[in-house]
């Protein structure tokens, strides 16, 4: 294992991929002194936008980044992490590299699994992380969960700048928490979408807003912050209720909730709801965004939700 930062050595940290999370994880870490390496292989251009605004290195290939750092966060799709995954252990292995692998995606405690697998009889620690809110608010009200033997990492790396907290030495904890409080955020504005385009349909959308915040003004603020966010990354949540789902299935329980909601976010993707809220960059109130939605192509999400009734 290379050495942490010291006067003699920088510690390098390599973040796969850098999308909105990963950058905001690398202008933290850049905050901190650390060197922040990174490939825009096959990445977009908004990636390249992303990455440049958080000063990250770019390097050629991700066998650059593999030798070159001392930790690699994982921040990409949860379908693409046990690929990801494999395709660092392989670099390592013909690079004979040693490193930290700390996967940060929002993947099922069964997939942590298999991503821990990979790295059997390997030069390479693995860390099960998880990352719970908003990036834009990643250091007031963001936290990294972690669990694995080397999961005290993540808390030298970011220090008291963002909030971590270890959940054991087990890999697998971490996502579960992540999936836990993923289904209860997700839950919360799959009923609001449902709640609210009923309401705007009968001409009571304004009504429904006000008296929403009138018995529930916190569950009335947290959609005011989240909802804008979906329409960006609703393929990602849609995935991320599909964990969700395995998780259930693998305890037992009822599963129905997070494939209604899985189903919901992939009818959102399939929307303009991009558009229509901007990217979550241009303010909007509410009642707007809802009256947007309603005359949107969103017909396909009350389509879709009827079919799964009948």
């Amino acid at each position: 294992m290379k050495p942490a930062a010291t006067t003699t050595h920088q510690t390098v940290i390599g973040i796969l991929s850098p999308g909105e999370m990963g950058s905001a994880l690398a202008e933290v870490l850049r905050d901190r002194g650390f060197e922040v390496i990174t490939t825009l292989t096959g990445r977009s251009p908004r990636s390249t936008e992303y990455c440049e605004r958080s000063g990250v290195a770019a390097r050629k290939c991700l066998a650059d980044v593999v030798s070159q750092a001392d930790v690699i966060i994982s921040t990409v799709t949860p379908d693409a992490a046990v690929a990801v995954a494999s395709q660092v252990r392989r670099e390592a292995a013909r690079l004979d590299a040693s490193l930290i692998y700390v996967d940060a995606n929002s993947v099922s405690p069964q997939t942590i699994g298999r991503i821990a697998d990979e790295f059997q009889d390997s030069n390479i620690q693995f860390v099960d992380a998880a990352i719970h809110g908003l990036a834009s608010r990643l250091k007031t009200q963001g936290t990294i969960f972690a669990s694995g033997s080397a999961a005290g990492v993540v808390s030298e790396l970011f220090g008291t700048d963002v909030r971590v907290r270890i959940l054991g030495g087990e890999p697998g904890n971490a996502s579960l928490m992540k999936m836990t409080l993923g289904g209860m955020s997700k839950g919360i504005i799959g009923l609001f979408l449902q709640s609210s385009l009923l309401a705007q349909h009968v001409g009571m959308a304004d009504e429904f807003c006000d008296e929403l915040g009138h018995y529930y003004p916190d569950v009335l603020n947290f959609v005011e912050r989240s909802l804008p966010t979906f329409g960006q990354h609703a393929a990602r949540r849609a995935a991320e209720m599909r964990e969700l789902e395995a998780s259930l299935s693998v305890a037992g329980l009822p599963t129905g909730m997070a494939v209604e909601l899985s189903r919901l976010f992939s009818a959102l993707n399939e929307s303009d709801m991009a558009a229509v809220c901007g990217r979550g960059v241009q303010p909007m109130s509410l009642k707007k965004l809802i009256e947007l939605l309603s005359e949107s192509r969103l017909s396909v999400i009350t389509d879709r939700l009827a079919a799964t009734v009948v």
